[in-house]
């Protein structure tokens, strides 16, 4: 299993999410995309569609960080070590 973490950032604040599968770039990536739109985004649609679970902070087994900015309207994928 791979596991991912996802920051959703908006204005000043941060919300992390954590999947415990399928968190490579080609499964979780994949969906993100499906599911990302920058002027309509809706939360609820990722949060199920995507099986998340809400989390404080990074969790230390996570092997990839996706990050949304909604403020800077960016996507971006990092391998963690």
């Amino acid at each position: 299993m791979t596991r991912a973490s996802v920051v959703i950032k908006r204005n000043d604040e941060e919300l992390f999410l954590y999947r415990n599968g399928d968190g490579y770039p080609s499964g979780l990536g994949k969906d993100l995309i499906e599911f990302l739109d920058f002027d309509n985004f809706d939360l609820f649609k990722v949060l199920v569609n995507c099986e998340f679970q809400m989390v404080e902070g990074i969790p230390s087994d996570a092997e990839y960080l996706y990050t949304i900015d909604l403020n800077k309207r960016t996507f971006t994928i990092e391998k963690l070590d």
